[in-house]
């Protein structure tokens, strides 16, 4: 596996674990918050209960009247003792989700290491007979290919142009499918240039002399990423 694409894994690899850690804080802190509410709902659960006692035991007056008061009562305990099963359910289930979560971020990992391995073949098939610009464009495009649909990245090359389009999702947390843009072009010199940006987001042209310095594309487009997640807070 060359260097880039396997910089390229470890990055996509590292933004998913920091992704996974984010999502099970906020699990932490949702389940946290659900737990003390059940704890709530059970003291209230007692509160009423005492209430309801006390309200039975003045009812001889007017045993009617507080008779249908406390069949009102307990119909609301009743309900307030369904939800607290259905959050402990809920609880429960999610639980269950986060111990699957590990295996499914090996599986995508297994799955990364396999296609990339099928990409860098692909990439050095072409690069035999393609021109020096033309040559990374596609290399880069067949290396990052499979990554369309599983991290939200997709790179378009219209006929003819030797600008290579990037696309990525799932970082306005308000509207995970929108799609943010920046389009690359490679010259003759095998220099990269900034053809477009949609948004425009700072430091772009600092990023662009970081990625003719070291040539390290990946590490590029996780900067962009970033980039854009900065912007949308």
């Amino acid at each position: 596996m060359a260097p880039a694409e396997k910089g390229f894994v470890d990055a996509s690899l590292e933004e998913l674990n920091e992704e996974l850690s984010s999502m099970r804080m906020q699990f932490d802190r949702w389940a946290e918050a659900r737990e003390q509410g059940v704890l709530d709902i059970k003291a209230n659960h007692d509160e009423k209960f005492q209430e309801v006692k006390g309200k039975l035991s003045k009812m001889k007056g007017d045993e009617k009247k507080y008779k249908k008061l406390g069949i009102e009562l307990m119909e609301r305990l009743e309900m307030e003792k369904a939800e607290e099963y259905r959050a402990q359910h809920e609880i429960h289930l999610l639980k269950q989700q986060e111990y699957a979560i590990p295996q499914r971020v090996e599986e995508l990992r297994t799955i990364i290491e396999r296609d990339l391995q099928v990409a860098n073949k692909a990439g050095e098939e072409m690069a035999k007979s393609s021109s020096t610009a033309y040559k990374k464009l596609e290399a880069l495009r067949h290396a990052v290919e499979v990554y369309r649909e599983r991290l939200g990245l997709a790179f378009e090359t219209a006929p003819g142009s030797e600008n290579l389009k990037v696309s990525m999702k799932y970082i306005d947390p308000q509207d995970p499918e929108k799609w943010f843009t920046f389009a690359v072009h490679v010259g003759s010199d095998g220099k990269y240039s900034i053809a477009n940006c949609e948004p425009w987001v700072g430091e772009v042209d600092a990023l662009l002399i970081e990625l003719n310095r070291t040539n390290n594309f990946c590490n590029f487009v996780r900067s962009m990423r970033r980039k854009f997640k900065e912007f949308v807070q």
